[in-house]
């Protein structure tokens, strides 16, 4: 993700009778005996960046190499480094991985099992993983690998201690301590971002969970895609043959699978849901370590509750970066890492903005329109004013007269004032409602600056756009802006796409707290409710292409 993907609906789940929330989880519940896990998730190893200077993509003194999404790549087995530091010097003895171990490339993987190896070598500790989307391609070849090779190289990590090991995937079953086992389930579909637990999958994992509960064990899960949503305008990761994500969720938690760890979303959140039987499962979500605030989860279990707490990598070894660096990053790296790691995501969102929103080479596929085509440039001509209109500064005036080239000068003429702020463009808010999302500490309104300014920005875009691609005039006039600004059918648009954003991502969604919370221990249920979410991903396109549609109705050609 990259920001990764923004997916959908809205349900809501229906409590069972009081008398069944008293009812244990189904299958032995033995007494729990300590064990303390670290987990992490989305490390995004990569092996390929060995000068940042090749790196240039934006003209900035410090963040010149920043990447979609603020993903710190030339950073990262620093950060790794770091990281597997804390966990050596830590209590706990297992370490937990939930998938996107690598960038995909074959030498990266490499990287990182030395990194482990030498980890577990030097502390008899253990560390288990899984697959994730980057991680394995369709079909072998010389720069990337398939799921059986995938199953080699992390070989000590896992599959060699595993009790069982699906031989079509790279699912296996192995011991943790005391009274656990784990399930690590790969919810995998080769070389594409999307999960999903195929039938033949499904039933291995029913398999491993009964023989678990014959065995008497607690069972925690780990798998890469999200088992439940995380905010209002996200749908699962996974896809389940023959069923959907609630009736597997509600399957695990019927069968005592209580915890299940994972990533791909790049955001630190818990949400949980209960089956109808009564029973509770938690989906802890961990956020990229890679990705500002570089954060990982040290977790807890015994019979009175499972801890979980954030840490975060807060200084790592500038001798672990590659070539490149000047003496300012260096400085800022090694004097305030987190500093610098939240402007690197920052100005990340800035290129975001500008990829997704200023080509047209992702609308055109929701438009089914093919490269090459006169649909195309004309698509295309627009879609780069859209991506010119995010980029117009917040306050700046003086333009010259009859010339509005800020929000604010947009606004006015629409009889409309824009709060004060500190803020100067678009993709500053969008860094910083994204930005609390992925660190876990939701906590804007709508009655904050950040989502006024937001509804100003889109708004003022739209009339920008329109104003300036219909006239090709390099500014647009009042009358212009006043129209479109306050045009009925542009507000309920941008209500319609703005309002499930903020609603999902600027506060938290689901229940409980997402960072720093102790929850029950296995044999206990709590009562969380966790409606189903509505497609944010699907809302962004929608929105984008009704106002293409409507560019292409009302401009003439």
């Amino acid at each position: 993700m990259k920001i990764k993907k923004f997916f959908a609906g809205v349900i809501s789940v229906i409590l069972s009778a009081t008398i069944l929330l008293s009812l244990p989880v189904s299958g032995a519940s033995p007494k729990s005996s300590d064990m303390g896990l670290f987990v992490t998730a989305d490390i995004h190893t990569d092996g390929v960046v060995t000068d940042i200077s090749n790196s240039r993509r934006i003209d900035d003194e410090l963040y010149f190499h920043t990447t979609i999404q603020g993903q710190m790549d030339a950073e990262s087995v620093a950060i790794i480094k770091s990281m597997l530091k804390s966990f050596a010097e830590s209590d706990k003895q297992i370490m937990l991985i939930a998938g996107d171990l690598s960038d995909g490339k074959r030498v990266s993987h490499d990287i990182l099992k030395n990194l482990l190896t030498e980890t577990e070598k030097n502390t008899g500790k253990r560390i288990l993983v899984i697959n994730g989307n980057h991680d394995i391609a369709e079909q072998s070849s010389e720069t990337r690998i398939d799921y059986k090779e995938f199953k080699d190289i992390y070989n000590d990590f896992g599959y060699s201690e595993a009790l069982e090991r699906d031989e079509n995937s790279c699912s296996y079953t192995a011991e943790l301590s005391g009274d656990y086992r784990l399930i690590a389930i790969d919810s995998g579909i080769y070389g594409k971002d999307e999960g999903r637990i195929y039938a033949e999958r499904y039933a291995w994992i029913k398999e491993q969970i009964e023989t678990a509960k014959k065995d008497g064990k607690h069972i925690v899960a780990m798998m890469h895609h999200s088992l439940l949503p995380h905010f209002t305008a996200q749908a699962p990761m996974i896809t389940v043959d023959g069923g959907d994500y609630m009736s597997f969720a509600s399957y695990l938690a019927d069968n005592g699978v209580k915890y299940v760890f994972t990533g791909h979303i790049h955001a630190n959140d818990i949400s949980s849901a209960k089956s109808k039987a009564g029973n509770t499962v938690y989906d802890v979500q961990t956020g990229s370590l890679i990705t500002s605030p570089n954060g990982y989860r040290e977790v807890v279990f015994d019979s009175d509750g499972v801890k979980i707490s954030t840490k975060y990598v807060t200084k790592i070894d500038i001798n672990d970066l590659p070539a490149g660096y000047n003496q300012a990053q260096l400085e800022l790296i090694s004097t305030d890492f987190p500093t610098y790691s939240r402007n690197f995501f920052e100005l990340g969102m800035k290129l975001w903005l500008e990829r997704f929103i200023g080509s047209a080479h992702r609308v055109s596929r929701l438009l089914k329109i093919e490269e090459g085509t006169p649909e195309y440039e004309k698509l295309d001509s627009i879609m780069a004013v859209l991506g010119d209109a995010l980029e117009l500064p917040l306050y700046e005036k003086d333009a010259g007269p009859g010339k509005l080239n800020s929000v604010e000068e947009i606004a006015a003429a629409a009889g409309c004032a824009l709060p004060e702020s500190d803020y100067k463009y678009a993709y500053q808010l969008v860094a910083e409602i994204m930005g609390g999302f992925f660190r876990g500490d939701e906590n804007i309104t709508t009655d904050d600056v950040e989502v006024k300014l937001l509804y100003a920005v889109v708004r003022s875009g739209v009339a920008y756009a329109f104003g300036k691609w219909a006239n090709s005039s390099e500014f647009i006039t009042k009358s212009t802006a006043k129209i479109i600004y306050k045009s009925h059918t542009v507000n309920t648009v941008v209500e319609a796409i703005l309002s499930p954003i903020v609603g999902g991502m600027a506060g938290d969604a689901y229940s409980p707290a997402d960072l720093n919370v102790t929850l029950e221990p296995y044999g206990e249920n709590a009562a969380p409710e966790n409606p189903a979410p509505l497609s944010m991903i699907k809302l962004i396109l929608n929105f984008v292409k009704t106002m293409t549609e409507y560019f292409f109705a009302h401009i003439k050609k």
